[in-house]
């Protein structure tokens, strides 16, 4: 069984691990961009774009996550 303090830290990892993922994923698929075209672009920009909303929803949940971390911490 793990102790508070782990558990807040498992998350905080979790989330920075997912955040950074997210972001290399963001990057990759925007160079890719930068070199292809036709149908080739407009599939690598469909899938940019749903990373770039997922990075967005991942930025929103980190802060639900440190409240939850913070919660747990002060108990």
């Amino acid at each position: 069984m793990s102790t508070i303090g782990e558990e807040g830290s498992g998350a905080l990892e979790a989330m920075n691990d997912l955040i950074d993922l997210l972001r290399l994923a963001h990057e990759a698929s925007h160079r890719l961009n930068e070199h292809v075209h036709s149908e080739l672009f407009d599939h690598a920009d469909a899938i940019f774009r749903e990373i770039h909303g997922l990075r967005q929803r991942a930025e929103s949940l980190k802060q639900g996550v440190d409240q939850y971390v913070k919660k747990l911490e002060s108990k």
